[in-house]
């Protein structure tokens, strides 16, 4: 018996090295979901470090793509009381202001529940990154270390405008708004 386990574990390493992840079925761990962060500041009037990631929907999106648009990265997390209050109104005012150009990116960082459940869970339809890690990379750029929500603002030119530590509201997108928008 000790044999076939023995037989059983080897395959099971030969069929997670093959598949290229290492990482059991079902897990993330491919280095494609790791983010890519280059150069940047957190300072404002700074540009905003950029990064690449994979959305909760499969897609790449690079934040440096956005430029021209005013932008509003938000991280948010399953856990975070504060973001179940805050993002209804970040999709309100997604939705009200795409058609000037205003954008979203959501991070789900600092996770340790469902995410994408979360995000399905308020009918969010602006793009969002996985930001594996306890925090992951964005969020390291990006200063949010332990506590969520954080919301950055960025300016068309790509720049950090404002960043906010805890819940923000409609009034403070609308305000935002009417100065890098």
């Amino acid at each position: 018996m000790g044999a076939g386990v023995a037989i059983v574990i080897a395959a099971a390493v030969v069929l997670l090295i093959r598949s290229g992840t290492g990482s059991p079925p079902g897990l993330s761990g491919s280095s494609a979901d790791v983010p890519v962060v280059g150069a940047g500041s957190l300072a404002q009037g700074q540009p905003a470090p950029d990064f690449t990631g994979i959305t909760l929907d499969g897609q790449k999106l690079t934040l440096s793509s956005l430029r021209g648009k005013p932008v509003l990265v938000n991280f948010f997390a399953s856990w975070c009381t504060s973001c179940e209050h805050e993002l209804p109104g970040i999709q309100r005012e997604y939705i009200s202001h795409q058609d000037q150009g205003f954008t979203v990116v959501g991070v789900n960082s600092l996770e340790n529940g469902d995410g994408v459940a979360f995000y399905h869970r308020f009918g969010l339809s602006f793009p969002a990154v996985r930001d594996p890690g306890q925090p992951g990379p964005i969020a390291s750029a990006y200063g949010v270390t332990n506590a969520l929500p954080a919301s950055v603002f960025i300016d068309k030119s790509g720049k950090v405008d404002r960043v906010y530590r805890g819940e923000i509201t409609s009034a403070t997108i609308e305000e935002e708004l009417k100065r890098i928008g």
